[in-house]
């Protein structure tokens, strides 16, 4: 039995698929679950036993804050490259 907060989110079956869901509202008596669809929008009412976990879930604002620091971290070093080619002293 998958025991899941509110605010959690798991992944639910949609159409012979999988999506990502947050979980709304728990019925722990019951195993049963509100979920709010996040990639297409709606809500389901579905049983715990359908529920999986996902185990590595990276927000969007994380993946960006990421990809940011990566390409300045690039761009960095690129421009470092580029001044020791040019005989100047480290920027």
């Amino acid at each position: 039995m998958l025991c899941v907060a509110a605010g959690v989110i798991c992944s639910a079956p949609v159409f012979n698929d999988w999506c990502r869901a947050q979980v709304v509202q728990s019925y722990p008596e019951s195993d049963e679950y509100d979920l709010k669809l996040v990639d297409y929008g709606g809500y389901l009412h579905l049983p715990g036993t359908s529920l999986r976990q996902i185990r590595y879930f990276i927000t969007l604002f994380l993946l960006l804050k990421l990809m940011s620091f990566l390409t300045i971290s690039k761009c960095h070093r690129c421009l470092r490259r580029q001044t020791e080619n040019a005989g100047m002293k480290n920027v």
